[in-house]
């Protein structure tokens, strides 16, 4: 969840110019969290959970910073219901944001009004996806108070597009659909990143068998690359086909180290796949294509 609210911050960023309605994408790494844990222990009605860290557009260019603070406002079900605010800023002013989270969702919407500079009038809502641990995805549709040049973050979203990200979407949603007929994760206490060295010759033999979803990836690389080039945007789409060769190659060396049981190896290969799925997941949101997503 914190992961969520680190995306807030996003909202605080540039509006592009020459257009009163735009479309903005961030990619919102934490870079500190904690989480302030009143009595009584555990999750409960006034807990917080406090962040910070760096927004970076698409191509991975820090544009700014947010904070941000959520705090619990009831346990439904052993669930926690957040009310979140914080405020984001760019070179091109600052934002605040507020909005409703919930701890065991990964996508979230929340609102924003621009507060200085360019940026002061501004009015958006932006989606929220928790790509990873480290990181949240954030697409923000923005209405500008008045024109200005505002570059950081803005992401081509013309209707020149819609039948290529309609087409891709077809693709990636049997893609999924086969995915989810692949037979289920065989351990329901695994935790990748301490793994117990017994488990990991069964988790290697499961993804290098019934649950391999690689024939699959390849599959679609196929499909995707037969669409051509998009109108627009083309550079944020080879940030999509280029990365699932990179998914796979990822998910080929954490197989392959369950395989051989090595632990620093299986986890080290965990990290790096969230490192491959993160950029993955940002260009597939930027683009317009969320159904391509692979998290």
């Amino acid at each position: 969840m914190l992961r969520v609210l680190t995306v807030l911050a996003v909202l605080a960023f540039a509006v592009p110019a020459q257009a009163r309605s735009v479309t903005l994408a961030y990619d919102a790494v934490y870079t500190h969290a904690q989480v302030v844990d009143n009595a009584p222990a555990g999750d409960s009605v006034g807990d917080r959970q406090v962040a910070g860290g760096n927004l970076r557009d698409i191509t991975g260019k820090k544009v700014g910073t947010f904070q941000f603070v959520c705090r619990y406002v009831a346990i439904v079900d052993g669930d926690a219901h957040e009310h979140c605010t914080g405020t984001g800023g760019t070179r091109d002013g600052h934002i605040s944001f507020a909005g409703p989270a919930r701890k065991s969702d990964v996508d979230h919407t929340w609102t924003f009004k621009g507060m200085t500079g360019a940026l002061r009038g501004a009015r958006g809502r932006g989606l929220v996806h928790d790509a990873t641990m480290n990181d949240s995805v954030v697409i923000i549709e923005a209405t500008l108070s008045r024109a200005a040049k505002l570059p950081d973050g803005e992401v081509p979203r013309g209707p020149a597009n819609r039948r290529f990200i309609k087409r891709a979407t077809a693709a990636c949603a049997a893609e999924h659909k086969a995915l989810r007929a692949l037979p289920p994760f065989p351990l329901t206490n695994f935790d990748p990143l301490n793994p117990d060295p017994s488990q990991l010759p069964s988790v290697g033999q499961f993804f290098n068998g019934p649950g391999d979803a690689r024939p699959l990836e390849r599959a679609l690389i196929k499909r995707l690359k037969k669409l051509g080039r998009p109108t627009e945007g083309a550079a944020i789409w080879r940030r999509v086909t280029g990365g699932l060769p990179e998914l796979i190659a990822g998910q080929t060396e954490q197989t392959n180290a369950a395989l051989a049981s090595d632990v620093a190896r299986f986890v080290a290969a965990v990290h790096a796949g969230d490192r491959i799925v993160e950029p993955l997941s940002f260009a597939t949101r930027a683009f317009g294509a969320p159904g391509c997503d692979v998290t």
